[in-house]
Parts: C-alpha cells; sequence; structure tokens
C-alpha cells in the first residue's frame, strides 16, 4: 500500500497542508489566548519538571494548586509525555506543544489516508483527507479551544478503523492485539475521546 506515485505525491501533499494548517503556530511569539493550551502547556511543563528530576514515572505536579495535584495519573498522559520529552531538546514547553499539534495533524492526516485508500482510489482518498484536515472541529481545537490532547487523539480513530478493517475483512486477528493497544493509546491521549469514537464499537455487525 501506498507504493506507487500517486501515493507518493499524497503524502508529499499532506505535509504540505499539514503546515499550512499549523503554520501561524510557530510565526508569533508565545502562546494565543483561548480555552484550554494555557493549561495543557502548564501540564506539559510540570511533567518536565518532574522528568528532569528524575521522575521519569510521573504521578504528582506540585505546581497545580496549593499542594500539587495527581494529574498525571488520569489525564493526557500521551501528549504530556511526547510535550515533555520534547522540551528536553527545545528547551521550551510552547513550543514543544506546538509541534504535538504538528504531529497530531501529520499522522491524523497519514492514517486517515490509509485507512480511506482500502476503500478508494489515490484522488478521492487524498480529497476526503483534504476535507478532513479543513473541518471546523479541527480549526477549533487548534486555534479556539486549544485542546491540544483531544486533537492529537484523533489520529488513534484510522488506526482503530484499520485495525477493524484487517479483523472482519481480512480475518487478521493478529490486528486485535493492535486494536486493544490502539485503544489504549486512545485513553491515554484523552479518556474523553473513548466516549466519542464509541460509535465504532458498533460497526463490526455493519462491516461483516
Amino acid at each position: 500500500m501506498l507504493k506507487n506515485r500517486s501515493d507518493r505525491m499524497n503524502i508529499l501533499l499532506m505535509i504540505i497542508i499539514s503546515i499550512i494548517l499549523v503554520f501561524e503556530l510557530f510565526i508569533n511569539k508565545g502562546q494565543s489566548q483561548n480555552m484550554d493550551g494555557n493549561v495543557h502547556i502548564a501540564t506539559i511543563a510540570q511533567f518536565f519538571k518532574a522528568m528532569q528530576s528524575g521522575d521519569l514515572k510521573v504521578t504528582w505536579t506540585d505546581g497545580f494548586a496549593n499542594y500539587g495535584l495527581p494529574i498525571p495519573i488520569i489525564a493526557h498522559q500521551i501528549p504530556a509525555y511526547l510535550g515533555a520529552i520534547l522540551s528536553f531538546i527545545t528547551n521550551n514547553v510552547v513550543v514543544s506543544f506546538n509541534i504535538i499539534y504538528v504531529i497530531g495533524t501529520f499522522l491524523s492526516l497519514l492514517f486517515f489516508y490509509i485507512f480511506l485508500r482500502l476503500y478508494f482510489n489515490p484522488f478521492y482518498s487524498f480529497l476526503g483527507v483534504f476535507l478532513f484536515n479543513l473541518a471546523p472541529y479541527r480549526i477549533i481545537n487548534l486555534y479556539i479551544r486549544g485542546a491540544g490532547p483531544e486533537y492529537f487523539a484523533s489520529l488513534f480513530l484510522p488506526l482503530i478503523l484499520i485495525s477493524i478493517y484487517y479483523i472482519v475483512k481480512k480475518k487478521k486477528y493478529i490486528y486485535s492485539f493492535l486494536l486493544s493497544i490502539l485503544t489504549a493509546g486512545l485513553a491515554l491521549a484523552h479518556p474523553m475521546m473513548l466516549i466519542v469514537f464509541s460509535f465504532i464499537s458498533f460497526l463490526r455487525k455493519g462491516i461483516s
């Protein structure tokens, strides 16, 4: 899959439209005012601080409230750890938070494209990806809500759908193991998205 010239060209175009979507995050210094972004940046900063002190399995964040909170146990572990790791490279939690958007943007487009290619030709698959990239929901999460973990979690949905396809259509039950890992990844990226994406639980009957 994705070995022909059209697919390679579409992947290049996906890189370009991903950059266009997130470009404004990097041309202005600091973080724009939005609903949730500052909280997520603060969480990444707390993870970064804990990991700097040698706490590689972060369970407590001292910088929240008067005595700290056990936020690392209950919410958004994958984006927070990823942001903290990136902060060791960038030494800037805001830049790290924005890079998470870049990763989430491109990977969600790539995985969605791979899923669409199971059913459609390269042109219509790219058209679907292009429309997905410009969906108001994604733009609002990116620039108005600042919902980084929720935005990042979108990359797991097409992977879950791909796994279901191979389990149901191709009878490759090894993908059941992958499906379990991806579901866990979705929960660790943004637990509430398990509810949003729960409709996939009803897809097997419809596909088979």
